[in-house]
C-alpha cells in the first residue's frame, strides 16, 4: 500500500480523499472461492458474495482468500489491511470466466482481478508449452478485448506471471518473452511483481523487480506487462479448508498474483474517486491512462518489459482526477473515421517536464495462435498522438525496438508506435514554446458495434500530468482558410452554412465548448447551404473536405 501510495488516497491518507471503496465491486475470478467468514470481512454486511457461478460448486480457496485480502481486508491487522477497506468483493471460481463476465450476474463489476494464467514451465525449467506460444495473441486474449470492447467501462487486471526465472530459448533477446494467454491481451492491465521500494535516509530508492516476474513484450513488441504492483512476502488473509471455523488465519505469499490485487484494490479507489468528483463511471482506458501516465519510474528509461510503464502511483493518479475537477487534465473523446484532432496544451512555467498518455479500448483481433506468423501486429485502429511544438516539431510516443535493446540496452525509443493502443509522450517545456496535441490514425477505423451506414469511430482517453491541461475546444492548422471558403448565417433555430466556391463536403460536425459532439452529418458531395440544427449557442464547427478540415468557432 505504501509503495503504490494507495495509503494516501485512503482514510488518513495525506490527499484527504478517505476513499474505502463503498458501494463499488471487484469481481474476483480464482482457483476457488474467497473465505467470506474471516474476520477481515465482517466490518460490512456481505463484503463477498459468492458470484452466480456456472456449473456452482462451492470451494473455498487459500489463493483467492490471499487475493481478496489484498484487495480489501479491513486492517483488524494493520499490515494486511487491504486497498479498498470497505468494497464489495463478487467471488467467481474461473472455469467459466469469459461467459461469467458477460452475464447480468457481472454487470455491476467494473473492476476484475485475475490472479492465474497458464504455468510456462515446470519446476525443473522445461516448457510446458511450445516456446512459439509465448508472447502469442491466443484466443483467451482475444475473448477477452472483445470482452473490453463489449464493456468499456469494464477493466480486468491480470497477473503477468511467475516465469521469470526460466528460459525461453526461442527469444530474440535472452531473459525475455514469456507471457502467455491473458496476459498477450491488449486491452486489460497486466502487473509485474515488484518487491517492496527500500527507503534510504539520503533520499534514494531502491527498485526492484522480483525475478520471477514473468517478462515481456509480446510477440508483436507490445508493451506488456502494463504496471507494477507490490506482490512479494505479502501478508494477507488465508484459510484453513480443513477446519473453516478459525477465521483469524493469515500467510505470507509471494508472485504477481499478489502484485494483481494489490492494483486491482487502488484502482477501485481511483474508480470511485471519479465517479464522485464526475459523477459518472470513468471508460476503463481513462483508468488505464492515469495508471500509465503517473507511473513511478522503475527499470530502464521510459517502460521496460519487466515493470511495464512502472510502479503504479496512486496518489498522483488521484492528483490528475483532482485538477480535473476546475481544468481539463482528462479527456474522453471520439476519433472518427478519417479524423484529425487538435487541441491546445497549456502548460505551466513552472514545472519543465511533461506526460501525456493516450489509451483506447481497441476491439478484438484475431487469435494468432493457429497461424505461422504469431509476430503480425494485432492493432486493429492505430491512433497516432503527437505534441507538437510551435506548430513544426513533433515530440513521439514510446514504442520498443529490439534493435535498440540490442545496439544499446535499452528496449524503448521514440518514435511512431504502430503496435500499441497506448501511448504517452514525455516531454521538456521549451520557454516561450506554444504546444498542441494532435489525434489522428493511419488506415480505416473499424468499430464493429456499429451498422454499416454509421460513420465508424473509436472512443479514446487522454490524460495530462501535473501543471499541464488541454483547452478542450477543437482547433485545425486549416482554421484560417475557412473564411476564405464558407461564411456562416445564424438563423433563429439553426446555423446556414453557405459553401459559395462548391466544394466537395465530406461531413460536417458540430461540438460544443465542452468537446461533446453535438452534430455529425455525412453529406459525399457538393451544395451551397448546410442547415445545421440544434447547434450550441457557442460552439466548433469542422468541415471535413477530402484530406483538409476546416475549423471554426462561433458564438451566436
Amino acid at each position: 500500500m505504501v509503495d503504490t501510495k494507495t495509503n494516501l488516497i485512503v482514510p488518513g491518507g495525506s490527499e484527504g480523499l478517505n476513499l474505502e471503496g463503498s458501494g463499488f465491486n471487484v469481481g474476483v475470478w480464482d482457483g476457488g472461492h474467497v473465505f467470506k467468514f474471516h474476520d477481515e470481512f465482517q466490518n460490512v454486511s456481505d463484503r463477498i458474495v459468492i458470484g452466480n457461478d456456472l456449473s456452482f460448486q462451492l470451494n473455498y480457496s487459500s489463493h483467492a482468500t490471499h487475493v481478496a485480502g489484498t484487495i480489501g481486508s479491513s486492517g483488524i491487522n494493520s499490515e494486511a489491511r487491504g486497498m479498498a477497506s470497505k468494497v464489495k468483493i463478487i467471488s467467481f471460481d474461473w472455469s467459466r470466466v469469459m461467459i461469467e463476465l458477460l452475464m447480468d450476474s457481472s454487470k455491476d463489476i467494473h473492476i476484475s482481478n485475475h490472479s492465474y494464467g497458464i504455468d510456462g514451465f515446470s519446476i525443473s525449467g522445461t516448457p510446458n508449452i511450445s516456446y512459439s506460444y509465448f508472447g502469442t495473441y491466443d484466443d483467451w486474449a482475444e475473448d477477452l478485448d472483445a470482452i473490453h470492447f463489449a464493456k468499456p467501462h469494464h477493466l480486468a487486471i491480470c497477473s503477468a506471471g511467475n516465469d521469470g526465472t526460466y528460459i525461453n530459448t526461442d527469444s530474440v533477446i535472452s531473459r525475455y518473452d514469456k507471457l502467455t494467454d491473458m496476459s498477450t491481451a491488449k486491452n486489460n492491465l497486466v502487473v509485474a511483481n515488484a518487491k517492496k521500494i527500500l527507503y534510504f535516509e539520503s533520499g534514494f530508492e531502491l527498485i526492484r523487480i522480483n525475478e520471477s516476474s514473468s517478462q515481456g513484450p509480446t510477440n508483436d513488441l507490445r508493451i506488456k506487462p502494463d504496471i507494477s504492483g507490490i506482490g512479494t512476502n505479502i501478508l494477507s488473509t488465508d484459510l484453513n479448508t480443513n477446519n473453516i471455523t478459525v477465521t483469524n488465519l493469515y500467510s505470507r505469499k509471494t508472485g504477481t498474483s499478489m502484485a494483481a490485487p494489490n492494483i486491482s484494490g487502488s484502482m477501485v479507489l481511483l474508480q470511485e474517486y471519479f465517479y464522485n468528483t464526475q459523477g459518472r463511471l470513468p471508460l476503463s482506458s481513462t483508468l488505464k491512462a492515469l495508471v500509465i501516465n503517473s507511473a513511478k519510474e522503475a527499470g530502464d528509461s521510459g517502460p521496460d518489459p519487466n515493470f511495464g510503464w512502472g510502479i503504479m502511483d496512486a496518489s498522483k493518479s488521484s492528483q490528475i482526477i483532482t485538477r480535473h475537477i476546475s481544468k481539463p487534465t482528462i479527456i474522453e473523446g471520439k476519433i472518427f473515421d478519417g479524423q484529425k484532432i487538435m487541441y491546445d496544451l497549456e502548460l505551466s512555467e513552472d514545472i519543465d517536464q511533461y506526460s501525456i498518455t493516450i489509451c483506447w479500448t481497441d476491439p478484438g483481433a484475431t487469435n494468432l495462435y493457429p497461424q505461422i506468423n504469431k509476430d503480425v501486429s494485432v492493432l486493429i485502429n492505430d491512433i497516432d498522438l503527437r505534441v507538437v511544438e510551435n506548430l513544426s516539431i513533433e515530440h513521439l510516443p514510446y514504442a520498443f525496438s529490439v534493435e535498440n535493446k540490442i545496439n544499446n540496452d535499452i528496449w524503448a525509443i521514440k518514435s511512431d508506435n504502430k503496435v500499441d493502443n497506448v501511448e504517452r509522450i514525455d516531454f521538456a517545456r521549451n520557454e516561450g514554446s506554444n504546444y498542441k496535441v494532435v489525434i489522428s490514425h493511419k488506415g480505416k477505423i473499424t468499430n464493429p458495434a456499429l451498422s454499416d451506414d454509421e460513420t465508424e469511430y473509436q472512443n479514446f482517453s487522454i490524460v495530462v500530468s501535473e501543471g499541464a491541461n488541454i483547452n478542450k475546444t477543437l482547433n485545425n492548422k486549416s482554421v484560417d482558410m475557412f473564411q476564405n471558403e464558407f461564411f456562416i448565417i445564424y438563423e433563429l433555430d439553426f446555423i446556414n452554412l453557405i459553401n459559395p466556391n462548391q466544394l466537395f463536403i465530406n461531413e460536417i460536425y458540430v461540438y460544443d465548448y465542452n468537446g461533446k459532439l453535438i452534430f455529425n452529418q455525412n453529406y459525399q458531395g457538393t451544395q451551397l447551404n448546410y442547415k445545421i440544427h440544434n447547434s450550441p449557442k457557442r460552439g466548433v464547427i469542422v468541415i471535413k473536405s477530402g484530406n483538409e478540415n476546416f475549423v471554426k468557432k462561433y458564438i451566436k
